[in-house]
């Protein structure tokens, strides 16, 4: 007895498609988005020196980020304003924007997540990691930024700190004879935003392009 050759492939094509609704689903997948509020967040870096600490601050624009802890997918961006950078000493603000960061020439620091690991509790703390790209004097550079979430309601409070090795990444060393500061720079971020459900985007039918 011969096999239905139609019949056959219809039944393989029908298995195939039901894997993938598998596949692209995980259990308890949920997208979310989490639109910041520039008003309500702070941007705070620490340079230690030759006797004593620089502090200074950073004004947020923008920040909009979608992630899905269970695909592990993470998208949008966050964009500070380097112009807006301040340590409180008028002299050494201008050598930081002028020689150091050249924020006339590069306005923008921009980070770029692309990838999430973690699980979002719906009340409570829940810790995310968040590995993407900043762009830095115009230049990307891999980042990984661990966020301590805190859900409430609508809104999120997110407070994390991260290292910048801003010296390997090409920015001008300001050490000099008799000032010595560190080749890294502590940035703490204390992030509040709208946190919401989103419905998640179809996977596209062939590979998107790798950013």
């Amino acid at each position: 007895m011969r096999t239905d050759g139609s019949r056959v492939r219809g039944l393989a094509l029908a298995l195939l498609a039901l894997l993938a609704l598998l596949f692209a689903a995980p259990a308890g997948a949920e997208t979310w988005k989490v639109e910041l509020d520039p008003a309500a967040t702070q941007v705070r870096f620490t340079l230690s020196a030759t006797l004593h600490t620089v502090h200074g601050t950073a004004r947020l624009l923008k920040g909009s980020v979608t992630f899905d802890p269970a695909r592990g997918s993470a998208g949008g961006d966050v964009v500070v304003d380097a112009t807006s950078m301040a340590t409180g000493n008028s002299m050494r603000d201008r050598r930081m924007h002028g020689e150091i960061m050249k924020s006339d020439q590069h306005p923008l620091v921009v980070f770029w997540p692309h990838h999430v690991t973690g699980q979002l509790a719906a009340a409570g703390s829940s810790r995310l990691t968040f590995e993407g790209e900043m762009s830095l004097l115009g230049k990307h550079h891999p980042l990984t930024l661990v966020l301590e979430i805190h859900p409430h309601g609508g809104e999120a409070l997110a407070t994390g700190t991260f290292s910048v090795p801003y010296v390997r990444w090409g920015v001008m060393d300001p050490s000099h004879f008799l000032l010595h500061v560190a080749k890294s720079v502590e940035v703490t971020v204390e992030a509040v935003g709208h946190l919401e459900r989103v419905k998640p985007t179809t996977p596209a039918a062939v590979d998107s392009p790798q950013l």
